[in-house]
């Protein structure tokens, strides 16, 4: 996921005995400075699958928990999916598509969503748990969940990595009006019925309390194409 590690002074041909003793407190507080998601582990012997190789050097992968919040058609489960593929095993973890799968949970689409968010937490703690990143792209106008995954986050002594892409009225509607003319996403043809061009003023507008409710939250342009959002991302993780 991201870029750049930091290096170490041991070659891929090191032995495990070699390797822990190069995992030293100042490598580990220049890895954490250079690179939140790349981090050692407590025992490098112990690193397995969870070791990345860049320019020939081996670091320790720490899993991580990200959150790619956004007004529906704003991109972000396209974008949390295109994310997840640069590193192996990572989860996009899509909880509209969990409630979907829900058996009649239109029928009381509020207590679906709860129960979905439940599932959503469980998955990302046993995914979490095994040592793989979690991405999570949804709409979140309030706090809550957002809570809830920070505190998740914190179990596993790590902070919640969390953007939201800001976009105007004007372009999401746009995007709106498009995706449900040619609905690109599985998802689509159910959101399509609850959200449209219309929307966007209100859309965006129910973001903007995120500000002062979560000024941590780092706020990434999604105007442009999908890509460039995409690489505005990968940048502010690389920096994060």
């Amino acid at each position: 996921m991201i870029q750049e590690y930091a290096r170490l002074t041991v070659t891929p041909t090191s032995s495990g005995n070699e390797l822990a003793s190069a995992a030293s407190r100042t490598h580990r507080a220049t890895l954490r400075a250079r690179c939140p998601f790349g981090r050692f582990l407590g025992d490098a012997r112990n690193a397995d699958s969870r070791m990345v190789c860049v320019s020939g050097r081996y670091a320790l992968h720490m899993p991580c928990l990200v959150l790619i919040n956004g007004a529906p058609g704003s991109g972000k489960s396209t974008i949390a999916q295109a994310l997840a593929q640069d590193r192996e095993m990572t989860l996009a973890l899509e909880v509209d598509a969990i409630k979907h799968s829900l058996g009649r949970w239109d029928a009381d689409p509020s207590a679906s969503g709860l129960h979905a968010r439940r599932l959503s937490l469980a998955l990302a703690e046993h995914h979490l748990s095994a040592g793989y990143d979690v991405i999570v792209g949804q709409y979140l106008a309030r706090t809550p969940f957002i809570e809830d995954l920070a505190a998740l986050a914190k179990r596993h002594h790590e902070p919640l990595f969390e953007f939201v892409l800001d976009i105007d009225a004007s372009t999401l509607s746009d995007r709106l009006a498009l995706r449900t003319s040619v609905p690109n996403r599985r998802e689509h043809a159910v959101n399509n019925r609850l959200v449209g061009p219309a929307d966007a003023s209100r859309l965006v507008e129910s973001m903007k309390a995120l500000r002062h409710k979560r000024p941590d939250a780092i706020w990434i342009d999604a105007r442009g194409s999908v890509s460039s959002t995409l690489d505005l991302l990968r940048a502010t993780l690389v920096e994060a």
